[in-house]
Order: structure tokens, then sequence, then C-alpha cells
């Protein structure tokens, strides 16, 4: 069995979870054009029901990386969340955000302007967790 079939088995064994209207997915792959130059062999392989937080970091392809991802988010019954970066979630077609701890104060604001939009936000303490619950989030990925 394969480590992503692992990951996969382990993540459906929790309880399904539904936020406005979207099941949140048990099992997220964290883009890093660093360690992960070619995301979409990644993405090809997920689990239906998993989620994809793509997390461009300025690069000159983000949009049409994006949106390859996007393309294969629907085809494979992804979530496609993308990093901190709105315009570039609208550009794709996103279903949300996901947001660094320190940009969580940013969520009513997005919340507002996209109502739709699955918010997440990442917390590496339990003062982070209680920001993201005041702020709106609709989920915390701990970190």
């Amino acid at each position: 069995m394969s480590e992503l079939e692992v990951l996969s088995s382990a993540a459906a064994a929790f309880p399904p979870r539904t936020v406005r209207g979207q099941a949140l997915p048990h099992l997220l792959f964290f883009t890093d054009p660093q360690r992960v130059p070619n995301p979409e062999a990644i993405a090809e392989r997920l689990p239906a029901g998993a989620g994809i937080v793509y997390r461009a970091f300025s690069a000159e392809d983000a949009i049409e990386r994006g949106r390859r991802l996007r393309v294969i988010a629907t085809e494979r019954g992804l979530l496609l969340l993308v990093g901190a970066h709105p315009g570039l979630a609208e550009g794709v077609r996103a279903d949300g955000l996901h947001m660094p701890e320190r940009l969580s104060a940013e969520i009513p604001r997005l919340r507002a302007e996209h109502s739709r939009w699955l918010i997440t936000v990442a917390a590496h303490d339990r003062g982070a967790l209680r920001a993201a619950e005041r702020v709106g989030a609709d989920a915390v990925v701990v970190s």
C-alpha cells in the first residue's frame, strides 16, 4: 500500500463535516513550488473528497497552474483552496482560501466579499485557534 493510500485510508475514518454546504476534506495537499515542482501529478492521485491548497508564492505561472489544478479538482471531486491570494482564487475559480495565521484578521472582510468561499486558516497555538473562531474561519489547519 502506498503512503498516499495509507493516508487516504486513515483520513476516511474521520466522520464527515460540512460547512457552507461543502464537505470538509479529511486530507489536504499543500503545494510548494520548491518541494513539489509538479503538483498536478500529485493532485491526479488524490482520492475524491480530498483538498488541494494551492500556494503559488508569486510564481509567474500561478494562474495557469491554478487553472490546471481547478480542472483536476473538478474531474476528481477535490476541493481547491488558494493560499492567501484572493485575486488568484477568483482567477482560478477556487472553492475558497487558506489563510496563514498572520492574516486571519482579514477573514471577516473576505467573507463579506465572498460569502460562498470556504475559508480556512493555519493555527500554531491555542491563541491562534481562538482567534480563528472569533474571525469566523470555517476550519482550522493545525500546523
